[in-house]
């Protein structure tokens, strides 16, 4: 052997790099601007790892989330990863974006994880679901506390 890739060699690379593709664009398909931020993404570098290693229910909850004009916010995984559609980004104001995309829950929102991280806490550890009516959250999303209100 010459070190010459063979049309074997050739063919398997390029079907990788077309299934790589088209996982990400199957994936991320129809989300918007936040739809091209998770593209753009290396998400090996994030706590989620790479794209193709996501179960089928995280890449279908990502695809509904993307599709959908409510704010929709997607924690996943013990470190409570964030991942997020177009509508839900006027959430985090002018200094938590872009950076929270893929982001861990409680880097992403320290002013508030009192609050937020038992409720989150007893989803994941009891199954309890979560509701508040009309919860008062001081956020820090424009470079300054904000009272918001979130039912």
């Amino acid at each position: 052997m010459d070190g010459t890739p063979t049309s074997v060699d050739t063919h398997t690379t390029h079907a990788t790099h077309t299934t790589h593709t088209s996982i990400k664009d199957d994936i991320f398909a129809g989300g918007g601007e936040m739809g091209a931020l998770m593209r753009s993404l290396d998400w090996s570098q994030t706590p989620l790892g790479p794209v193709e290693q996501w179960p089928q229910s995280l890449r279908t909850a990502v695809s509904i989330c993307l599709a959908s004009r409510f704010p929709m916010l997607i924690w996943w995984g013990p470190e409570l990863v964030m991942l997020y559609n177009d509508a839900y980004r006027p959430i985090l104001g002018e200094i938590k974006h872009p950076r929270s995309m893929g982001q861990r829950g409680r880097e992403c929102w320290p002013e508030i994880w009192d609050i937020i991280g038992p409720m989150l806490e007893g989803v994941l550890t009891r199954g309890e679901a979560t509701w508040s009516d009309n919860q008062m959250l001081p956020l820090e999303r424009n470079g300054y506390a904000e009272e918001c209100y979130f039912t």
